[in-house]
Order: structure tokens, then C-alpha cells, then sequence
């Protein structure tokens, strides 16, 4: 309830923008006034109208970031030698070249993936390009590429394409997020991560560091004198709330 009543902040504030709008051209037009006993909430009225225009007005800017974030992210380029290292690293890298690609197809079973399919992630992951996108020598360079993938992994795969198979392509793919309203994001950035958990972090022995002028982080050292030689613990959080 609480998160479906944020998604309505933004569409409440136009509404509410749209008809203090409305209602202040009626005034203009037929000349109307707010009777007397009324005036004392014009100043509520103004308070209202500025948090519905900034709120609007950051509905549309998030609307124009997500629009922006919709557009393919273009690939560096590399030359067939460093393709090459790179993929040659990761087969030397993972215990099981079978495991790994099928993570990649979204956990499709090795046997439902076919040839096709497999042509479709490399062409992603080597080239940033969709397969019917490459010319002759990248055709030719993948196809060494899928050799060696089925060297490594003791594994034929068949020909064909199987339209129910699908590879993650993060940079290709649909941005999908939720809009959360202005006070939102005060609360989260403001209240929560300036002050509650650097309050909490700090009650429980923890200290800010910061590596370069990018990394922030918290340690908690063992105490002076302990002897412990444990290794340390450390944490790294995704994305979350206040983190």
C-alpha cells in the first residue's frame, strides 16, 4: 500500500497542479475572490502549489533520465587478439563452460540450447552487436569462439535456433524502474543514509573510511591486543536502500 500510494505522488501533484491552474484562471476570468473566512488556508494553498510544481517538475526529469536510459549503450571497441584473450581467460576461469553458458541463457537446460542461441550471446559479449549484425571475419572469428566452447565443455551443440531461448543482454534490454516521489529520495538519502546508518554503524564500533574519491566504506578493527588472527570479514552490498 505504502509503495503503490508513492507511485501516485507524481500523477496526484500534476492532477493537483492542473486544477490549481484551472482554478486560478476561473478567478482571473470572472474575477472571483476567496471569501473571507477562507483566506487563512491560502497560505496551506501555496505551500501545496510549490511542492506539486517541484514534484512535477521532477516526475518529468526522471521521465526524460528514463527515456535517455532506454537508448543501447554503444561498446568499446577491441581487436580480434584482445576478443580473443578475454575469452580465453574466461574458459581458463570457470569450473564448468556448460554452467556458465547456461547461466547466461537464463538457465536454460544445455539440451534445449542450440547453435543459434549461443551465436546470439557471443555476438553480444564479444561484439556488442546483434548476430545478423556481423560481417564475414566477425562471423568467422565466433565461429572459432563456438569451437572452442564445445571443445571445453564435451559438448555438440545442435544446429538451428530456439525462439524460446533468450540471453541476458544487459546493455540491450529494457530499463525497467518505478518512479518514487521527491520526498522519497529526501528521506532516503537525507534522513537514512546521512544520519540513522552512520548513527547505527557507529554504535556498533564501525569507522568511515575512503579509498580514492570514489570508494566510501565502514570498518569495525578487532580490538587492541585481542591476538586474533582470524581473517576479516568483509562485506560488499549491492544496490539498496540508503546503502
Amino acid at each position: 500500500a505504502l509503495a503503490r500510494g508513492l507511485q501516485l505522488a507524481a500523477p496526484a501533484s500534476l492532477a493537483l497542479l492542473t486544477l490549481r491552474v484551472a482554478l486560478v484562471a476561473l478567478r482571473r476570468i470572472f474575477g472571483l475572490r476567496l471569501p473571507r473566512r477562507a483566506r487563512p488556508l491560502a497560505l496551506k494553498w501555496r505551500v501545496l502549489d510549490l511542492y506539486s510544481v517541484v514534484e512535477a517538475a521532477f516526475a518529468l526529469l526522471c521521465a526524460a533520465e528514463r527515456a535517455r536510459g532506454q537508448a543501447r549503450a554503444e561498446h568499446p571497441t577491441s581487436s580480434p587478439a584482445e576478443r580473443a584473450e578475454v575469452f580465453e581467460r574466461c574458459l581458463a576461469t570457470v569450473e564448468s563452460p556448460q554452467r556458465f553458458a547456461t547461466r547466461w541463457l537464463r538457465d536454460h537446460p544445455l539440451g534445449q540450447i542450440r547453435r543459434g542461441n549461443v551465436e546470439d550471446w557471443l555476438s553480444w559479449g564479444m561484439f556488442g552487436k546483434d548476430a545478423s549484425h556481423l560481417d564475414q571475419a566477425e562471423r568467422s572469428e565466433m565461429n572459432r569462439y563456438i569451437a572452442k566452447f564445445e571443445q571445453h565443455s564435451d559438448f555438440k551443440l545442435a544446429d538451428g535456433h530456439n525462439g524460446l531461448v533468450r540471453c541476458f543482454k544487459f546493455d540491450h534490454e529494457p530499463v525497467e524502474s518505478a518512479h518514487r516521489p521527491l520526498i522519497y529520495y529526501g528521506i532516503v538519502h537525507g534522513l537514512l543514509q546521512r544520519v540513522i546508518v552512520p548513527l547505527t554503524l557507529r554504535a556498533f564500533g564501525f569507522g568511515p573510511r575512503r579509498s580514492g574519491k570514489s570508494i566510501n566504506y565502514w570498518v569495525r578493527r578487532a580490538p587492541d591486543g585481542s591476538g586474533t588472527k582470524a581473517a576479516p570479514i568483509v562485506l560488499i552490498h549491492g544496490i539498496g536502500v540508503g546503502v
